[in-house]
């Protein structure tokens, strides 16, 4: 099965490159019932950039490290090899801490999922969107308005086919809790 996904990928690599989910609609993930306080958009946008460059250094050191003959003027020469080679970056800290000063702006989860969501997809939508889902990952989730969703149910008459059973499909209501 892989091969022929390979085989296709070759013959259409618009498919393997090309941005998915262009017509995802990001307002599923705010909830309209809270206003949007623009003093607080403000203060969590400059954490966001600073988010931003702080990975990006992160990164350029995480790769710098791996490997380490190419770039060992880069350390200095009172770093050995051993040491940098043994030096892990704990992302969760990092992590943890802009999570801390996002919720010192905003203590309410829900609220600043809205800002994070709006920051990431409105005012900065080419930018990497994990920063949302670090500093507002429970409060997202809580907005996501369920669905209701259509499951194939086996039925005699059903127009679909498949394996030579036949279904139709059913709308199924989920009751939030």
């Amino acid at each position: 099965m892989n091969r022929l996904a390979w085989d296709i990928e070759k013959w259409h690599k618009e498919i393997r490159f090309k941005r998915k989910y262009k017509d995802f609609d990001y307002n599923i993930m705010i909830d309209e019932n809270i206003s949007l306080n623009q003093d607080k958009m403000d203060k969590l946008e400059e954490i966001y950039l600073d988010f931003l460059k702080k990975m990006k250094e992160l990164g350029k050191q995480n790769a710098l490290s791996k490997n380490y003959d190419e770039y060992k003027d880069y350390f200095g020469d009172d770093v050995s090899k051993e040491e940098v080679m043994n030096t892990k970056i704990n992302w969760n800290y990092y992590y943890d801490q802009y999570r801390m000063m996002a919720e010192k702006i905003c203590h309410n989860k829900k609220e600043l999922a809205n800002l994070a969501v709006k920051l990431c997809y409105e005012k900065h939508p080419k930018k990497n969107k994990k920063f949302m889902w670090i500093v507002a990952g429970e409060g997202i989730v809580e907005n996501i308005k369920q669905v209701d969703i259509m499951l194939p149910i086996e039925d005699r008459n059903g127009e679909y086919e498949y394996l030579g059973n036949t279904y139709k499909l059913q709308e199924v209501n989920i009751i939030a809790e």
